[in-house]
């Protein structure tokens, strides 16, 4: 009886085989999440980034391994150290913390486990596009402090690609880097190194801009606002198809020429996206059109585009009337009417830029007690950092690490006692106003 057909399987030639074969060297199967964070030692690059201001603030870098007591895989990953103290660096592949799944969620809820009770964990992700997913942030700032009592914090990785462009002078480096990977108590300069006390006036103010733009995280979008806008812009044909000179060029037609040079635009498209709208979201409204938000300028830009599909032109409109990132009502006018956001509502009043300094009365204690939630509801230690950085220039004597306490109430409370008693309150808003002009001093 004859076979019919294709009933038989075909057997592979040689060539095939051969090709096959090649391709599962080439690109094995993917890791588990379990398996990835097994090694969470920094890639070569953030390497290559990091160990000269290193050196100047006197740390070496290694690796080290640990064994969880309650598992035979060993963990390791990135230590810098100095004088026998240590802070933990953890890189974290970007699949992992994107897009989450059961088995990636399982995988990060055990990786506490590795570490005494206490340990304080930085953490980097290279290919992550812009933050990681909103459960994976939740579990790591509550869970694991409250369950485990290990703190982590999430580095940006446009903050290390910063650091490696946009440092005022090369000397000055490490007071980036000090910044950016919180090493303030560890940190120990090598003798003849600057230090921020050492610049000129106009060197902090402009290492105090570099500072800000790199840690003033303004949350204007919310997590999953970001990553839709992120995934707008990547379909963008400069993103999509273009190279890295098309996506400056369209950054320069938004007005955001001078913004561009900070930021790192190449790359796959989703992963330049996001670089780009954590980077103008981060720079706050723009000194030379003081009625545009970074962000607004972009996405302004973006709606006179003719080929952007009207659902996500609609969904730009909003944010910009939502989050208040232009501040001219016939615009905002316009875009209500065009996009029908009629039941769009503004998020937050816009700052009350009326009452100057001179104006108000700094000795009101409602006022100061306003001030104060303020600063702690609205600024992270580095914004708090940051301020007092920046109001040291007008009040040298000023010392963020000289303020009591440790924590972000407290040093808050100390900063407005210390301008308090000198009458000084009248900087700090004048400052702040500079710094958040979304919030209303």
């Amino acid at each position: 009886m004859l076979l019919q057909s294709g009933s038989l399987p075909r057997e592979e030639s040689l060539l095939e085989r051969g090709a096959r074969r090649t391709a599962e060297l080439i690109a094995p199967p993917q890791k588990s999440p379990s398996e990835a964070l097994r090694d969470m030692r920094l890639p070569q690059s953030a390497i290559d980034i990091l160990s000269c201001p290193l050196q100047d603030l006197g740390f070496d870098i290694r690796d080290k391994t640990v064994q969880p007591r309650w598992s035979s895989s060993e963990h390791t990953f990135t230590v810098i150290g100095n004088q026998g103290l240590e802070q933990i660096l953890l890189h974290i592949e970007g699949w992992i913390l994107d897009n989450p799944t059961d088995k990636k969620y399982n995988a990060l809820t055990a990786l506490p486990f590795a570490f005494e009770e206490g340990t304080s964990l930085l953490m980097l992700s290279e290919g992550l596009d812009v933050i990681p997913a909103r459960a994976y942030r939740n579990m790591i700032a509550e869970r694991w402090p409250q369950k485990h009592g290990v703190q982590a914090t999430f580095v940006p990785w446009i903050d290390i690609l910063t650091l490696k462009k946009s440092s005022p002078r090369p000397d000055h480096a490490h007071v980036l880097l000090r910044d950016i990977l919180e090493l303030d108590e560890l940190s120990r300069p090598v003798p003849g190194a600057p230090s921020a006390s050492d610049m000129l006036p106009e060197e902090k103010q402009e290492l105090t801009r570099i500072i800000g733009r790199t840690h003033r995280m303004s949350n204007v979008l919310q997590s999953d606002e970001r990553i839709e806008l992120q995934q707008i812009i990547a379909e963008l044909s400069e993103f999509a198809q273009g190279t890295e000179r098309d996506r400056r060029v369209l950054m320069d037609m938004a007005g955001l020429g001078g913004l561009a040079s900070g930021l790192d635009l190449s790359g796959p498209p989703r992963t330049a996206a996001g670089t780009l709208v954590l980077g103008v979201e981060r720079h706050g409204f723009l000194g030379d059109r003081p009625h545009f938000h970074a962000l607004g300028a972009l996405l302004s830009y973006m709606l006179t585009l003719g080929d952007l599909p009207r659902d996500d032109a609609t969904f730009i409109a909003r944010l910009v009337v939502e989050c208040s990132l232009v501040k001219d009502p016939d615009y905002i006018r316009k875009l209500r009417e065009e996009y029908d956001l009629a039941d769009s509502v503004v998020r937050e009043a816009a700052p009350d830029t009326t009452a100057r300094p001179s104006e108000r009365d700094y000795t009101d204690r409602k006022y100061l007690s306003h001030l104060r939630e303020m600063l702690v509801t609205r600024h992270s230690m580095e914004d708090l950092r940051l301020l007092c950085f920046e109001l040291s220039v007008v009040i040298p004597d000023l010392d963020y690490d000289n303020l009591v306490g440790h924590g972000k109430a407290t040093k808050a409370l100390a900063l407005l006692e210390y301008l308090e008693d000198r009458k000084r309150i009248a900087d700090l808003v004048e400052v702040g106003r500079r710094l958040r002009p979304d919030i209303p001093w």
